[in-house]
């Protein structure tokens, strides 16, 4: 959440009754501001503004302000107490095991655990150079997503944080 850069992302899920969903994802963040496009909807912080975008039912993508962010910073503690709670001490949610070359496996601990953030079993990988998302492999019950990057950069314009047009 505080380095500089944007990937191009392959999205692939799979289910055990070998049902398939692919599509391409892309991200940027060039903090406090980000981007997120995926699945007809988009995501982005630009400076103090949050905006939220999705596809209507016409096909064509429409885009709000959706009000002030939080404070950037109280943004990126937050998300580092709620992900250090989840796979650190006695009642950790996973397991974490440093797989080296910026990779992370993660593994559920609690069984029967309702919507576990990170499935049961997961796989995180980073560039290291920008710090971006390369490879995220995440498996629940009910199929099995993975994620990889087929273009990352650590230089962002300003032309890579704008929605896509409507």
């Amino acid at each position: 959440m505080t380095t500089t850069w944007k990937v191009d992302e392959q999205f692939d899920r799979t289910t055990p009754s070998g049902g398939h969903i692919q599509s391409v994802q892309r991200r940027a963040q060039r903090p406090p501001d980000h981007l997120s496009v995926a699945g007809g909807t988009v995501d982005a912080r630009a400076g103090d503004r949050v905006l939220a975008c999705a596809t209507g039912s016409t096909g064509a993508l429409s885009c709000r302000d959706a009000g002030a962010a939080r404070p950037y910073a109280d943004e990126v503690a937050s998300a580092v107490a709620t992900l250090q709670g989840q796979v650190t001490g006695n009642n950790r949610l996973y397991d974490v095991t440093d797989q080296g070359d910026g990779c992370f496996a993660l593994h559920l601990r609690v069984p029967g655990y309702v919507a576990p953030p990170f499935g049961t079993d997961a796989r995180l990988c980073y560039d290291a150079a920008t710090g971006a998302p390369i490879r995220t492999e995440i498996s629940r019950p009910e199929g099995r997503d993975v994620t990889v990057a087929t273009s990352v950069s650590g230089v962002v314009a300003d032309a890579d944080l704008a929605p896509p047009p409507a």
